[in-house]
């Protein structure tokens, strides 16, 4: 917001992300020895995106997360 009162001319665009049904898109986890898709804790994982963690995609992400013992702050 800095730049607005600096007298810059800035646009904010807000994307978002709708996927086709049958996209494979998604959040992926390999899974370890005895963990299935539904319990997989997340905590202290590493994560490799793309985009990073400051894009878009960092809510839906963090939602995803904590449902599985994780959140952004606790991915590597």
């Amino acid at each position: 917001m800095n730049g607005i009162r600096g007298g810059f001319v800035i646009r904010w665009v807000a994307g978002n992300f709708s996927p086709d049904p049958r996209s494979k898109s998604g959040l992926w986890v390999r899974l370890k020895d005895g963990e299935t898709p539904a319990a997989v804790r997340m905590a202290d994982r590493t994560l490799g995106t793309m985009i990073g963690k400051g894009s878009v995609i960092a809510y839906p992400m963090e939602q995803t997360l904590e449902q599985h013992g994780g959140g952004l702050d606790r991915i590597g």
